[in-house]
Formats: structure tokens, C-alpha cells, sequence
């Protein structure tokens, strides 16, 4: 038997997951899951999303042929860059905070909305594993979002919570200054200027009446091109193991 609880994201009058709440066995076994609620967090901006070249007739022509035909004899296209607002996030803050067994228990404890550790206690309440989680701040400069901190390494202490196992992790980087854009699929491409301008600029022909030609610059400066070195700053290097072992991970850009 498994029981679930219900999980919606902010302001929505669905549910949007299901947390598990309890498993339970044919001979009664249970475990049971509880989560700590971190409050409600909403970050909005608004940004060009794409360009809009319309036709741009009018919907009261819809009924009157006549009506309508003059004016597709005059009418002008009407071109713009879209506009959209996103909610770059928008949800009740949920994470694991205690899942209890017959034999004991595992505690997670937060920090700036992450997992920080994890304890592994027996039934009497003993510590027996401790995995600690060492982060640092992202250091890409975006003038609105809040980047997850990396994961510099991982502690896995024993009872008297002295380190009996470490893994190391390393990334890549690239020197930089001033705000950041990306490319095509999202990776830092090193531009700099007009952060959030996604729109590259482009000319378009559209036909209006009798067959006359409109020509439309949009845009908004952007450069999306992607740029091989820049792409992987902060990108993981690689894992140190405790055995003294590594895996090193290379990367390359999309190509298109």
C-alpha cells in the first residue's frame, strides 16, 4: 500500500505532483515520509520572445465580404518583437525532511533551499552516516535569477562524525565580467551587453496590398551564437573519489 499527498504549485487549482507520504507492507512494515515547506517564492520578468509578423486585419470585416475585400486591397502588415512575461519560478517551496522505517530514521536538513545533509540514525536515535554536501555560489552574473550554488564535494562522516570518505568535484572556468546571455540552447556564449535581449536582429519582407513590399527590422541586439569556450564555464571538470580515483568529463558545443 502506498499513500500519496497532495502538491500544487502556487496559485494553481490543480495539483501539480503528488508527494509520497507512507508505504506500507502486507505484514505491516510502514515508512513514512515528511517534507519541510519552505514558503511560496515567485520571480517574474518580462523579456522578446519572438518576432510577430501579422496580418493585422480586423475581425469586424468577418461578415461583410464586400467590407472585407476592400480592405485586404489596402490593408498594411503589422510586425512587431513579442513580448511575454515568465514566472521564472512560481511554486511552494517543498523538500524531504524526515523519512522513518522500523529501523530508524534519515534526516535532511536545508539550507538557502538545498540539501545540506543527510543522517542516517538507528531506532534508538544513534547517529550511524552523516553525508555532508559542500557548495559554493555560482558566480554567472544574472541580474534576476538566483543559480543553484555548485556542489564542491561530498563528506560521508561515521558515528563520531569523523570524514571517512570524500569525493571532490571540480568544474571549469572561464574569466568574465558584466552580465550574461546565452546561446541558442541556453549555455553562456560570453556576450556580455543587453542581458535578457534573446532577440538577434533580423530584416523581414512581408506583401501588403497589391502586392507592395513592407520591410521590417526586429530585434533587440541579441546574440545567441554559441561560443565553445564560454560554454563551459562552471561545467563539471571532474570527480575525485575517495579511492584516489578520478572521471574527467569533456564537453563540446552544439553544432548546427
Amino acid at each position: 500500500v502506498m499513500e500519496y499527498s497532495r502538491y500544487a504549485a502556487l496559485d494553481m487549482p490543480f495539483s501539480t505532483g503528488w508527494n509520497l507520504s507512507r508505504i506500507k507492507d502486507d505484514i505491516g512494515n510502514t515508512v513514512t515520509f515528511k517534507y519541510s515547506y519552505l514558503g511560496d517564492f515567485t520571480s517574474s520578468y518580462t523579456q522578446d520572445q519572438w518576432y510577430s509578423i501579422e496580418d493585422n486585419i480586423q475581425a469586424q470585416y468577418a461578415g461583410d465580404l464586400d467590407a472585407a475585400r476592400d480592405y485586404m486591397e489596402s490593408f498594411t502588415p503589422d510586425a512587431r518583437n513579442s513580448t511575454e512575461t515568465f514566472n521564472v519560478a512560481d511554486f511552494r517551496s517543498l523538500l524531504p525532511r524526515e523519512i522513518s522505517y522500523k529501523e530508524g530514521k534519515v534526516l535532511f536538513t536545508i539550507e538557502n533551499s538545498t540539501i545540506k545533509e543527510i543522517t542516517i540514525l538507528d531506532q534508538a536515535g544513534t547517529q550511524i552516516r552523516k553525508i555532508v554536501f559542500n557548495k559554493t555560489a555560482n558566480d554567472l552574473n544574472l541580474p534576476i535569477l538566483a543559480l543553484a550554488p555548485m556542489l564542491n564535494s561530498i563528506e560521508v562522516k561515521d558515528a563520531n562524525n569523523t570524514t571517512i570518505q570524500t569525493y571532490d568535484m571540480s568544474y571549469n572556468t572561464v574569466t568574465y565580467s558584466g552580465n550574461v546571455n546565452c546561446d541558442y540552447w541556453g549555455y553562456f556564449n560570453g556576450t556580455t551587453t543587453n542581458p535578457f535581449c534573446y532577440l538577434p536582429d533580423k530584416s523581414f519582407t512581408a506583401i501588403g496590398y497589391n502586392g507592395v513590399p513592407f520591410v521590417f527590422n526586429l530585434g533587440n541586439n541579441g546574440n545567441r551564437t554559441p561560443d565553445a569556450s564560454y560554454i563551459m564555464h562552471n561545467v563539471r571538470k571532474s570527480i575525485t573519489y575517495p579511492s584516489g580515483g578520478k572521471t574527467e568529463f569533456g564537453f563540446e558545443p552544439n553544432i548546427y
